[in-house]
């Protein structure tokens, strides 16, 4: 089970978003924030994980990220970049990072990340 992961990810020049989202006692909590399309500039979103927390705490340990290698690349470049701080109980911080690539199921757990913390629905703070 992990207490927190923390993902970052830019395009050079162009956007930048970082989620982190924590286990609480018996709720899971976010914080969104950045410069990313569609988001306000410097907005900050911070709330409460919606859906029960055990069920999104199963399918993010479905993403195995504890097994993921520390580095991906690809031979491409566009700028785009990544980098996770995951952090289990009992164990020290995992730094995970990628250049334009990521392990197979890198984007469905990004995609997982963002929806929960879509700025309907929450209250918006300015940085």
């Amino acid at each position: 089970m992990f207490e927190y992961l923390v993902l970052n990810e830019y395009q050079s020049f162009s956007w930048n978003r970082e989620i982190r989202i924590e286990v609480d006692g018996d709720s899971v909590k976010f914080r969104r924030k950045g410069n990313e399309y569609g988001f306000p500039r410097n907005a900050v979103l911070e709330g409460v994980c919606p859906g029960d927390p055990a069920s999104l705490l199963k399918t993010l340990e479905n993403f195995n990220v504890s097994q993921w290698a520390e580095k991906y690349t690809e031979p491409v470049i566009d700028g785009y970049g990544w980098n996770l701080r995951y952090k289990e109980v009992g164990k020290p911080c995992r730094k995970i990072s990628g250049a334009n690539g990521g392990p197979e199921n890198y984007y469905e757990f990004v995609k997982l990340l963002c929806s929960i913390s879509e700025p309907e629905n929450q209250n918006r703070e300015r940085a």
